[in-house]
């Protein structure tokens, strides 16, 4: 459960969250709400299988509340702070990922992971843990990479402006992707 929880956070911090939004949450509380709303959603979609489980959703809404208060007092931080931005976002995921692995913990004792429809899709994606954590790994060097670089230019310049450059997160992603493929084929299949 936690590589799928982490899975979920790494989709709603990395690539559901733009520079619009980014810069709304920087303004207001909304900007906040929004994300958190997204990261419930993510969450909830990943563990579709297991939303029959009370505690699956309230591991979901309690990661969520936890996210928007961390993500919330982090801007204000960050409004305020002139430099350590890289340590901040470091510090934030790594909150983030502490509550992910107490909320997976607290699952895997709760549900049985086995237990799952009798759907093939369900069994070869939501039990294949190897494939989860490639995905989970290709976002970390691609996105998650990209901007621990940002917040380090940050660091150096006054102004810095985070601007998505999808060729090269494209690029990377297309020769990590296909790297890990291979390694997937030669050791999980």
């Amino acid at each position: 459960m936690i590589a799928k929880l982490l899975l979920a956070h790494l989709i709603a911090d990395f690539l559901l969250q733009p520079n619009e939004l980014i810069a709304l949450k920087m303004r207001n509380s909304w900007g906040v709400f929004i994300h958190t709303i997204i990261v419930f959603m993510v969450g909830a979609l990943i563990l579709f299988p297991y939303l029959t489980h009370i505690h699956v959703w309230l591991v979901i809404l309690g990661i969520s509340i936890i996210h928007y208060w961390q993500d919330k007092s982090k801007v204000l931080h960050e409004r305020h702070a002139k430099k350590h931005f890289a340590w901040y976002f470091l510090l934030d995921q790594a909150f983030h990922i502490t509550i992910i692995i107490v909320g997976g913990y607290l699952l895997s004792d709760w549900i049985n992971e086995s237990l799952l429809p009798e759907i093939w899709f369900f069994e070869k994606i939501y039990t294949n843990n190897p494939l989860i954590i490639m995905c989970s790994i290709l976002i970390i060097t691609v996105q998650a990479w990209d901007i621990l670089q940002f917040q380090f230019t940050r660091e150096k310049e006054a102004v810095a402006i985070y601007k998505r450059d999808y060729l090269k997160l494209g690029a990377r992603g297309l020769v990590l992707g296909v790297i890990m493929t291979i390694i997937y084929w030669l050791f999980f299949i």
